[in-house]
């Protein structure tokens, strides 16, 4: 749980949808708060924190997807209501450090498998790379950040982390 946000057990126990940021004298934080159902996603880009920190075997393969399954019921909402999907998350603790063997790359596949469409996995969870690829989503699409721990700001409430997100004023 984040503390500030407000999570909705009508869609998905593991999914919220965030308003743009605000900052207050840059020190605080500020969210709107909202809850996904009722609101007019058809066209909007909907920033969703979910927790895809699930077991890897040696092979890297997911040995329990329960928590992916959680996520279903908020990302086919944001699907079925026309919105574009992206989807954040952290797996194990990199430190900071980019290592393949904590990629969400398995949790790509798996959501894809599960919801019977394409989920594209970002090359990061920031960045100008990442900015592109949202910004070139179409209505129903669904990506995947990357782990937002391979940058250590993720784990230190580092406000710079968040601001690459509030510059994308379209998010819902």
């Amino acid at each position: 749980m984040v503390p500030g946000l407000q999570y909705s057990s009508k869609v998905g126990s593991s999914g919220y949808a965030v308003k743009p940021f605000s900052f207050v004298d840059d020190q605080i934080l500020m969210n709107k708060k909202q809850f996904i159902e009722g609101l007019n996603l058809e066209g909007q880009r909907v920033l969703t924190r979910v927790d895809f920190n699930v077991p890897l075997n040696d092979e890297l393969n997911i040995t329990d997807n329960g928590r992916i399954k959680a996520a279903l019921p908020t990302v086919n909402y944001i699907i079925e209501n026309g919105g574009k999907a992206v989807l954040m998350s952290h797996l194990g603790r990199p430190g900071g450090e980019r290592s393949e063997s904590m990629s969400l790359k398995p949790a790509a596949v798996e959501l894809s498998r599960l919801l019977g469409q394409i989920v594209t996995l970002a090359p990061d969870c920031i960045g100008e790379e990442v900015k592109t690829l949202v910004n070139g989503m179409q209505n129903g699409d669904v990506v995947l950040l990357e782990n937002l721990r391979f940058h250590k700001a993720e784990t230190k409430n580092d406000l710079r982390f968040v601001k690459h997100w509030q510059k994308m004023e379209t998010f819902m």
